[in-house]
C-alpha cells in the first residue's frame, strides 16, 4: 500500500472543479481522462479521492489552463456545504474558536492526511495547514488549495468580519505574487515557516451568527458515529502499516502514527476507544510472524529477533516466554512434534 494512496479527501471538494475549468477554457472530461482519474468523482460528492489521484488532477488542470494559481481558485470556491456534516457543525458552533477547534478534531471524516493546528500567542493567533505525505507537502498546488480553503471557511463562518493580518506560504515568491495579494486582500508572506493564516487572537472569541446549540449537538452526535466507523477500520490499517514497517526494521509508535492525520496522543486515544492499544497490535503481529518462522523456516533466533525489531535475542526470548510460557526453542520443538504426530 502506497503511503500517498492511503490519504484521501471527499470528492465534494471537486464540485466546482468542472465549472472552474470551463471558465478557464478547458474541457473537464479531457482533464480528468488525461489525469487517469474516474469521472464519477466529479459527480459523486461522497466518494473518496486519494492524494495519489488528486495531485495529478491538479497538475493536469494547470497544464490545460495555464493558470498557475489554479489551487487558489479551486480552494476559494469551496463552501461549508462541501464539508457535509462537518460544515454544519462548524456553522452551528458558538464561536469562531470552537468552530476551528472542531474542524481540527473532526477533520478525518472529510479528509485524511491533512493536519491543521490552531495556535494563539499573546494577541496573535494563527492556523496552520500541513500534510502527512512528503509528496503533497511539496506540491505548490496542494498548498494553495489548502490555505485558500482555510481562508474561505473563515470568511464564511465570520461573514468577512475576521480579516487576516497575513497569509503565509512556505514556498518561494512566485512570479504572479501580485495576484496573491489581490486574491486574499491581505499581506502575503512567502518563504514563511508555515502555511496558514494569521489573525488577531481577539477574533477567536467572535460569536457566530448561525449558532444553533441543538443542531450543534446533533452534528457532534452524527460525526461521532462516523468516527466510530472510521475507528473500526483504523485497527486494520494500523496492523497493515505495522507489517510494512517491520519489513524495514521499524516498529515504533511514532513511525506508525505519522501515517495518520492526527497527533500521536489522539492516535493512541482512538485505538483505546477501539478496544486496543498500539503495543498490543505490535505484539500480535510480531508473535504471528514468530510462530510462522519458528515452524516454517530455519533462521536463527538472532535473525528472528532482528526481523521482529527486538533489540536482542534475550529481549525477544523473554517476551516470547512471557506470552507462551516457554522459550522459543522449546515451543518450536513441541509444535513440530505436534505437527508430525498429526
Amino acid at each position: 500500500m502506497s503511503v500517498l494512496s492511503s490519504f484521501y479527501i471527499r470528492s465534494a471538494v471537486l464540485k466546482p472543479f468542472s465549472e472552474l475549468l470551463e471558465e478557464l477554457g478547458a474541457d473537464p472530461l479531457a482533464v480528468v481522462k488525461a489525469a487517469g482519474v474516474a469521472s464519477e468523482l466529479l459527480r459523486e460528492p461522497e466518494l473518496l479521492i486519494s492524494h495519489q489521484d488528486f495531485l495529478p488532477l491538479l497538475e493536469e488542470a494547470v497544464r490545460a489552463t495555464g493558470c498557475e494559481h489554479f489551487g487558489l481558485l479551486l480552494g476559494e470556491r469551496n463552501s461549508l456545504q462541501s464539508l457535509g456534516l462537518l460544515g454544519l457543525l462548524l456553522r452551528s458552533a458558538p464561536t469562531f474558536k470552537v468552530a476551528l477547534q472542531e474542524m481540527i478534531s473532526h477533520l478525518q471524516v472529510h479528509a485524511r492526511g491533512i493536519i491543521r493546528t490552531l495556535h494563539s500567542d499573546g494577541g496573535v493567533a494563527y492556523i496552520t495547514t500541513d500534510f502527512e505525505s512528503p509528496e503533497v507537502a511539496e506540491s505548490l498546488l496542494a498548498i494553495q488549495m489548502s490555505v485558500a480553503t482555510l481562508w474561505k471557511i473563515g470568511q464564511l463562518l465570520c461573514h468577512h468580519l475576521c480579516q487576516p493580518t497575513s497569509i503565509c506560504f512556505t514556498f518561494s515568491e512566485p512570479q504572479n505574487k501580485v495576484f496573491y495579494r489581490r486574491f486574499f486582500k491581505a499581506p502575503v508572506v512567502f518563504n514563511a515557516d508555515f502555511n496558514g493564516i494569521v489573525f488577531h487572537a481577539a477574533d477567536l472569541n467572535m460569536p457566530l451568527r448561525e449558532h444553533d446549540p441543538y443542531l450543534h449537538q446533533e452534528m457532534k452526535r452524527q460525526l461521532g458515529k462516523q468516527e466510530e466507523a472510521i475507528s473500526g477500520d483504523l485497527v486494520a490499517e494500523v496492523k497493515n502499516i505495522i507489517r510494512q514497517n517491520l519489513e524495514v526494521g521499524i516498529c515504533s509508535l511514532e513511525a506508525t502514527a505519522r501515517f495518520f492525520p492526527f497527533q500521536q496522543r489522539a492516535f493512541q486515544k482512538k485505538l483505546k476507544r477501539a478496544g486496543t492499544c498500539y503495543q498490543y497490535l505490535v505484539d500480535e503481529i510480531r508473535f504471528q510472524r514468530a510462530e510462522f518462522h519458528l515452524l516454517k523456516s530455519d533462521i536463527t533466533l538472532s535473525q528472528l529477533a532482528d526481523l521482529l525489531c527486538y533489540k536482542s535475542v534475550s529481549v525477544f526470548s523473554t517476551a516470547f516466554k512471557n506470552r507462551y510460557g516457554v522459550a522459543p526453542s522449546v515451543w518450536k520443538v513441541a509444535h513440530q512434534e505436534d505437527r508430525t504426530s498429526e
